[in-house]
């Protein structure tokens, strides 16, 4: 008796990885801001971070206008 929905269950999964992904973005990005690895590095996970989010929104999604700001 499981009372999540896979759905649900993806959509918490992907909203976890994207704050995880955002979290560490900004420890990189803060822990050397010159240094251009760093912020490439982060620019890069921050970019993964909001695809994750916007992934997690598209489960979510139950009709087109629900799903329209995380396919643009």
């Amino acid at each position: 008796m499981n009372p999540f929905s896979t759905e649900q269950i993806l959509q918490l999964a992907a909203w976890l990885l994207a704050l995880t992904e955002f979290i560490v973005g900004l420890y990189v990005l803060l822990l050397n801001t010159r240094h251009t690895a760093n912020r490439h590095a982060s620019a890069f996970l921050l970019l993964l971070a909001l695809n994750a989010f916007a992934l997690g929104l598209m489960y979510g999604a139950t009709d087109t206008a629900q799903a329209t700001w995380s396919t643009a």
